[in-house]
C-alpha cells in the first residue's frame, strides 16, 4: 500500500513539472512572437538600409555614315581605347574587317559632334534587363548570294557561300562576374538562310517546305567588359574594304546614291527597378 502511494505521488508531481514547462514554452513563443512582430513594425534605426534594386538598360544605336568616315578616320580611334578585348580577339576581328573599342561618357562631346558632322540614318532600341540572351540586330537583309571569307580562331582562311540570307548580330549582355557596376557584352555574327526542301507523298504530290537555319560564325565571337560610365563601338576596320570580308558583309550597305558604313555604340546604365515600374505604368 505505501508503494502505491508513493508512486502516485511520483507521477502526479511529473504531470505537474511538464505542464508548467509547457506553459512556460508557450509563454516564451508568445513572447518572441510578438518582440519579433514589434521588430518588423518598428525597425530598428540602427539596421542597415535595403538595398536598392535596379536593373541594366543597354541602349543600341546603329549609325550608316558615308563609308570611309570611321573606318578611315584615324582621328576618330584615337579617342578610342581598343584594348577593351585581348589581343588576339582584336587581331582576328580587325583582320575580318571589324574594329572594337570603349569610350569614356566623359568624351561624349567628341562623339556627338562627329555624328553631327555626317548625316547619319539613327536605329535606336533600348533593352531593359538583368540579362539578355539574344538581341538581334538587324545588319543586311534579303540577300540573294554572299560569298564569305574569313580567317577563324586558328588563324586559317575559310570561305563559305549562302544563298537567300539574312545578316544579324545577336547581341547578350549580363553583370560581369566579380567586376562591381560593369558589365558583360558578347556579340556574334549570324548569318540566317532560308532554305526549301520538297516531300512527296505515297500519291507522288508534291510539296514545298521553307525552313530558317541560322549559322553562328562563332570563330568571330566578342566579348567585353564595359563599365557603366564606358560605351562600346563596333565598326568596319579597313580590312572591311574586300567585299568577301565579314567587316564588309555585316557592317557596309549600299545606298541608292553612296555607300555606308555601319557604326553601333552599346551604351549601358543602371535603373533604379521603382523607375522602370513607374515608367510601364503609365498609359
Amino acid at each position: 500500500m505505501d508503494r502505491l502511494l508513493i508512486l502516485v505521488l511520483m507521477v502526479g508531481v511529473a504531470g505537474c513539472a511538464a505542464g508548467r514547462e509547457a506553459q512556460s514554452q508557450s509563454t516564451q513563443q508568445a513572447s518572441s512572437s510578438r518582440h519579433f512582430a514589434q521588430m518588423g513594425d518598428n525597425p530598428d534605426p540602427r539596421d542597415p538600409a535595403p538595398v536598392a534594386q535596379s536593373v541594366i538598360c543597354l541602349e543600341i544605336y546603329q549609325l550608316a555614315v558615308p563609308a570611309g568616315a570611321v573606318s578611315g578616320n584615324e582621328e576618330f580611334w584615337k579617342q578610342v581605347n581598343e584594348q577593351v578585348v585581348d589581343v588576339a580577339t582584336y587581331d582576328i576581328l580587325y583582320k575580318n574587317g571589324i574594329r572594337v573599342g570603349e569610350a569614356s561618357n566623359d568624351q561624349w562631346p567628341f562623339f556627338k559632334d562627329f555624328i553631327e558632322k555626317n548625316p547619319a540614318l539613327v536605329r535606336h532600341s533600348t533593352m531593359m534587363a538583368r540579362e539578355a540572351n539574344s538581341i538581334e540586330l538587324e545588319m543586311n537583309k534579303g540577300l540573294p548570294f554572299q560569298n564569305l571569307f574569313y580567317f577563324n580562331a586558328d588563324n586559317l582562311l575559310q570561305g563559305r557561300s549562302f544563298d537567300r540570307s539574312d545578316n544579324l548580330l545577336t547581341v547578350s549582355f549580363q553583370p560581369a562576374p566579380r567586376k562591381a557596376d560593369t558589365l558583360r557584352v558578347a556579340l556574334c555574327p549570324v548569318v540566317r538562310t532560308e532554305r526549301k526542301i520538297l516531300q512527296y507523298s505515297v500519291n507522288n504530290d508534291e510539296r514545298e517546305i521553307q525552313y530558317v537555319h541560322p549559322e553562328r560564325l562563332y570563330d568571330l565571337n566578342l566579348r567585353a567588359d564595359v563599365a557603366m560610365d564606358h560605351f562600346l563601338l563596333i565598326a568596319p576596320s579597313p580590312e572591311g574594304r574586300w567585299p568577301t570580308s565579314i567587316g564588309n558583309a555585316f557592317l557596309m550597305r549600299d545606298a541608292p546614291a553612296e555607300r555606308l558604313e555601319q557604326l553601333i555604340l552599346l551604351i549601358p546604365r543602371m535603373v533604379p527597378m521603382e523607375q522602370t515600374i513607374s515608367s510601364t505604368a503609365q498609359p
